[in-house]
């Protein structure tokens, strides 16, 4: 099996005083800055890629043109490996009576609230990213902080919130903090 991924977590105390799990810590992954195409070129590049940095650009250009296309005139585009994106509509509540149906004027935006573009993971048993085998096969959860507290803040004329991260040697051991 290939060396499992570092996957960083941090921790956050459900405050919502309503709800039943009210005080417990819950994982979430410690997620960075998204990706550009430029920054997932330049990966793919150091995966030994035996193309070029345009020839990658330009491919990863046309699935983003051609999936949303596609997708949109029916047909699910499968990415071994990867999964399958597909879409799905949102119904007007009520939908439509067998006489709109019969009326000549219908229109199939008039029981059409949203079309979505959405993805399913693969789930084979090699590749599951579906459920906890993905953990137990492709990733290492380390711990990275514990969101202690927010704060709102203006900046720029805007209020904002911002968390405050503590490692978790320093949670479990304030007195070791300098900054608490």
């Amino acid at each position: 099996m290939a060396e499992k991924i570092q996957m960083s977590v941090n921790y956050r105390r459900n405050n919502d005083a309503k709800a039943a799990q009210y005080t417990h810590w819950y994982a979430e992954v410690n997620s960075a800055e998204t990706l550009t195409n430029d920054g997932l070129v330049d990966h793919i590049r150091h995966h030994n890629c035996a193309v070029g940095v345009e020839a990658i650009k330009a491919v990863i250009a046309k699935l983003g043109e051609c999936i949303p296309e596609l997708v949109a005139q029916g047909q699910p585009v499968r990415i071994d490996g990867l999964g399958t994106f597909y879409a799905t509509i949102v119904n007007k509540k009520g939908g439509a009576t067998e006489a709109q149906m019969k009326d000549k004027q219908f229109v199939p935006s008039s029981i059409i609230e949203g079309v979505h573009l959405r993805f399913r993971p693969e789930g084979t048993d090699v590749n599951n990213l579906t459920s906890k085998s993905y953990l137990e096969g492709k990733v290492s959860p380390a711990s990275e902080f514990c969101i202690t507290s927010t704060e709102k803040r203006t900046v720029n004329g805007k209020e904002r919130t911002f968390a405050k991260f503590v490692t978790l040697e320093d949670f479990r051991n304030p007195a070791d903090n300098p900054n608490p």
